[in-house]
């Protein structure tokens, strides 16, 4: 390559002094270029840039660049502008739209000063905008404050402001007060400020005639009284003149005065002075460090870098516009510096990472390179095998050994001697070549390649293996591969070797391996899933790994052993899916391919891309334009020309941009901060937490990476927690979402740096979506407590309702028993009185007056209990009475044939225990008609009252034949006395237990003897006491 010739050149300056003589001095300044610098297009008006001229930059802790021009405010992200102007009658609108200057303050608020003298502060993050001048306790700031440079910070709250006329306005936000010092040291009033800074609680004056560092209670710290010649800065025909202080970390102070560079050395105490071309029109001049610590600044127009050390270059010249000039400068964290200029658009210029430039054709790209950059003459060129060669004919090895590249052209043609140069140390070397066979038919060699210990090998078009004696300088035929035979549409592509005698070969019709020492060949055709093959590299780590380039198919990675194979694609993140060339280098592949250059590392398989967006003209590149160039330079071909860099000094991006949200739609309308509608009461990156309503749940999210190097090759990715399951990824920059329910969210964005690697940084924004009120909690709970009343109310009426049927059930129930009772009480058994009415008579006929007295009085009692009986309850005394009288009375009737017999527990109070009326009564009854009397032999009745266990145990047992036999006798027999007093006993028993709520049961046992037979009837009634 050609290296360009810097000659330094002498700025003759000349002065015209007051007395009208002019001095000539020589000033010698010898340009420099930065290693990387690539400007990039302007932004300009039709790109949404509010106004060409760009009076402010300023770069927020999130990373937007903020744009101040004459005609309103422009945040930019990269990608797009969002511009902020005056609206007349909206207070919340700029205070005016010709911006002359910018100050970003600590807090993150910018401090925008207009033409017209106003300044507002606007908060960077929420987009909330004062009018600084407008309020009464500042106005006397308004039209009063130097445009450039004008402002600094001195506290969390408190701000210099210097005044155009002189003093300074020293302002406290947070105490809401404002005080004007006409002198801010005393005696300062004759020795104007023409500059000042602040830095670590300190504040840097720059007067007529000295430095001076006070501390911000205005306490003089140091002076510094002017050591150089022409030892005075203030120029009273140029009041407005900016000398404001740049300071370095190690103390040094740099001062850009009209025609000099003024350096103040805190560590030597002495003043620097560099001259620089006097100004006929005076521009405040702009500047800015870099992350090396030059100084990058403007002076008239024409850019500077004053180094560490320094030393004062310059960098570039006048831009191409006669007028042009610099008004503004900044130095992004991305490394790129922005220059605005007045009405010329806004500049950008790469400082960190490189681009690749792309050469047109001269000739071909083999001619091209070995003439341009190999400085090869047109006579060694002409005179070798290259002369006029066809760029797909192209092929070569390179033999970093011996500082070699040998080089030949390739195709079917027959040729009597071999085809071979090399080019070593700037010479294109075309020895005469041989073949140590008989003369025959031979063609030119179609790839080259060189074994472990450096033999040159080569094959030609008929698929033959020569070993190319590189000091004898002949060439032997040694092997044939066997394959499918080459024709003029189908060539050798490219070749490596394993060791000494495996060859790896690359065909149009797919992959060969021959082995040489067993004569061996392998095709790969139904192997590999690509078969149209461009090229081959060994891995430069791991010989057991070879790479294959493909035309469509991806970069192939196969293992040499066990012949397994992996391939890359788009979807791993190549530019492309068709691969011509592959070079390694370092560790890495660099491979062409139709979408420009890119660097595939083996090891984390990244990629590194390089595109038209890193200065290429064209993005498609060629089969077979391809070198490697001596000193580590690569070299690629396209259909429009070639480019050539060193990939050591390409920079791997390492960047690590924030993402931040840029803009937001609500319903397919444009919903951010200050937009009529809008639900934020912040911009949508400042805010925390975006709450909307059920019908606003359409969402479009604007965002991006605040990486300023390359926007174009950023990627993003975005999930929505409770909607998305991983994350999203796209390069537009743009999420939306459609029909969110009701819920709460949160929204996340990541983005990569221009090399693909995402970034640690995650934007959050938290989304929810209120339910309608139907909806709400405290709707749906008042609603579920008025379920839960009306259930309670219904289930409550519907309880009483049953308890009213209940009541009235019992109430028919408790009649009905009282009308059984009654039938009862009637069911004295007319044959019954009969029979003890005609007992009586016999014994009264008998003269047995005492016994018919005594039956009769037994009999009377009877009756008179039983007609008496008609409360609910009784006591079990009274129960028992009548049932002993009862028993007593048909003892008497039935003599012998029946005996009674009671056993009541001696602990029964038997008073105060209620119990209903004829409880045991027909029970007994029962016993002697239907169990006792039709026995054959005198039987007996016993009842048993006991109590246990907190229950009454009444028990009626007899001896009888059992209730089996019993029935059979009724179907048999119409019995004297049908009895219906268990089921009235069993009716009134219930009747009991709903209405005093007892637990009284009724339990009927059939009792047997030893053999299985009847032997009578137990019922037992249990009252809960």
């Amino acid at each position: 390559m050609k290296k360009p010739v810097h000659n330094c050149s002498s700025i003759i300056v000349w002065i015209a002094c007051l007395s009208g003589t002019v001095l000539l001095f020589l000033s010698a300044v010898c340009p420099a270029q930065p290693a990387i610098a690539f400007e990039k297009p302007r932004l300009t008006v039709a790109g949404g840039l509010p106004q060409s001229y760009v009076s402010g930059l300023a770069q927020d802790r999130h990373g937007f660049i903020w744009i101040g021009t004459r005609d309103g405010l422009a945040r930019y992200d990269g990608r797009r502008f969002k511009v902020f102007r005056n609206i007349p009658g909206n207070p919340a609108s700029l205070s005016a739209n010709v911006i002359v200057s910018f100050f970003l303050d600590q807090a993150d608020q910018l401090w925008i000063h207009y033409q017209n003298g106003d300044i507002d502060i606007l908060n960077t993050t929420t987009e909330h905008l004062v009018h600084f001048t407008k309020d009464p306790v500042y106005k006397q700031a308004f039209r009063s404050v130097k445009t450039t440079n004008g402002i600094i910070q001195t506290g969390p709250y408190v701000y210099w402001l210097l005044g155009d006329q002189g003093g300074i306005f020293v302002a406290d936000l947070q105490q809401h007060r404002m005080r004007f010092y006409p002198d801010i040291v005393p005696g300062m009033r004759s020795n104007p400020i023409t500059g000042m800074a602040a830095s670590a609680g300190e504040v840097f004056l720059v007067t007529d005639t000295a430095l001076i560092r006070i501390t911000t209670e205005r306490k003089v710290k140091q002076v510094i009284p002017y050591t150089f010649d022409e030892p005075h800065l203030y120029n009273n025909r140029r009041s407005w003149k900016d000398n404001a202080p740049v300071l370095r970390k190690n103390g040094d102070w740099i001062i850009i005065d009209e025609s000099r560079l003024i350096i103040y050395q805190a560590a030597g105490r002495n003043f620097i002075v560099k001259p620089m071309p006097f100004m006929k029109l005076y521009l405040p001049s702009f500047h800015s460090f870099d992350e090396k610590g030059n100084l990058i600044f403007d002076f008239d127009g024409v850019i500077y870098i004053l180094t560490p050390d320094n030393r004062l270059v310059l960098w570039k010249e006048r831009g191409p516009f006669p007028r042009e000039g610099i008004v503004s400068m900044l130095y992004d964290r991305s490394g790129v510096l922005w220059i605005g200029t007045n009405g010329y658009d806004l500049r950008q210029l790469d400082l960190r990472l490189p681009r690749m430039t792309l050469e047109q054709y001269k000739t071909s790209f083999p001619e091209d390179l070995l003439r341009i950059y190999l400085d090869v003459n047109t006579t060694a060129l002409r005179n070798s095998p290259l002369s006029e060669v066809n760029p797909y004919l192209f092929r070569w090895v390179s033999d970093d050994h011996h500082g070699r590249i040998w080089m030949t052209r390739a195709g079917p043609d027959p040729t009597a001697v071999p085809n071979l140069c090399y080019y070593s140390n700037g010479q294109l070397v075309s020895d005469n070549w041989r073949y140590t066979d008989t003369p025959g038919k031979h063609t030119r060699i179609n790839s080259l390649a060189l074994s472990a210990s450096g033999k040159l090998w080569g094959v030609d078009f008929f698929l033959r293996l020569l070993e190319l004696d590189t000091l004898t300088r002949t060439a032997t035929i040694r092997h044939r591969v066997k394959a499918q035979a080459m024709d003029k549409l189908r060539m050798v592509n490219s070749m490596v070797m394993d060791g000494e005698q495996v060859f790896w070969i690359t065909t149009s019709l797919g992959l060969l391996r021959y082995d040489a020492a067993k004569q061996a060949t392998r095709e790969f055709n139904t192997i590999l899933p690509a078969s149209d093959l461009t090229t081959l590299a060994n891995d430069p780590a791991d010989p057991g790994i070879l790479w294959i380039g493909s035309l469509g198919g991806g970069l192939i990675r196969l293992n040499k052993h066990t012949l397994k194979y992996h391939i890359y694609t788009t979807n791993d993140g190549l530019p492309n899916n068709t691969v011509y060339a592959i070079i390694p280098v370092d560790g890495n592949l660099w491979c062409s391919s139709n979408k420009g250059v890119f660097a595939f590392n083996p090891r984390n398989r990244q990629v590194q891309s390089y595109t038209s967006l890193d200065g290429l003209i064209i993005d498609e590149f060629n089969q077979f334009h391809y070198l490697k160039l001596p000193h580590g330079r690569l070299s690629f071909g396209g259909t429009k020309g070639y480019t050539v860099f060193d990939p050591r000094t390409l920079v791997y991006d390492t960047f690590n941009p924030e993402v931040a949200l840029t803009g937001f739609k609500l319903n397919n309308k444009d919903a951010d901060y200050g937009l009529p509608g809008s639900p934020l009461s912040e911009s949508i990156n400042g805010a925390g937490t975006l709450i909307l309503s059920y019908q606003q749940n359409f969402l479009t999210f604007d965002f991006a990476a605040l990486e300023y190097n390359m926007p174009e090759k950023l990627r993003y990715r975005y999930r929505m927690t409770g909607v998305d399951k991983q994350w999203v990824e796209t390069a537009s920059g743009i999420a939306s979402y459609t029909d969110l329910a009701p819920g709460r969210y949160v929204f996340e964005i990541n983005a990569t740096n221009t090399t693909g690697s995402w970034s640690p940084y995650v934007k959050k924004l938290r989304v929810e979506i209120t339910p309608p009120f139907w909806l709400t909690w405290w709707f749906l709970s008042i609603v579920a407590a008025m379920a839960i009343v009306v259930a309670y109310l219904a289930i409550r009426w519907r309880i009483e309702q049953i308890r009213r049927q209940e009541k009235q059930k019992h109430q028919f129930e408790r009649e009905v028993i009282e009308l059984e009772t009654q039938a009862l009480r009637a069911q004295m058994n007319p044959h019954f009185i009969f029979n003890c009415l005609n007992s009586i008579k016999a014994l009264i006929q008998e003269n047995q007056n005492p016994q018919a007295i005594h039956y009769l009085t037994v009999f009377s009692k009877l009756v008179r209990n039983k007609i008496s009986n008609v409360q609910q309850e009784i006591s079990l005394e009274e129960e028992i009475q009548t049932c002993k009288l009862y028993a007593q009375l048909e003892s008497i009737r039935f003599g012998d044939k029946i005996s009674f017999h009671f056993f009541i527990d001696s602990t029964i109070d038997a008073n105060t225990i209620m119990v209903p009326p004829l409880l045991l009564q027909p029970l007994i009854e029962n016993a002697i008609w239907h169990g006792v009397l039709p026995l054959q032999k005198p039987g007996e009745v016993t009842v048993r009252i006991e109590k246990r266990s907190g229950f009454l145990y009444c028990a009626v047992e007899d001896n009888g034949i059992g209730r089996k036999r019993s029935e059979s006798n009724k179907s048999a027999l119409t019995l004297p006395h049908q009895s219906q007093g268990l089921n009235l006993i069993t009716n009134r028993l219930k009747l009991y237990n709903n209405t005093n709520e007892k637990d009284g049961i009724i339990e009927v046992i059939d009792k047997k003897d030893d053999s299985g037979m009847a032997a009578g009837t137990l019922i037992i009634i249990r009252l809960k006491l």
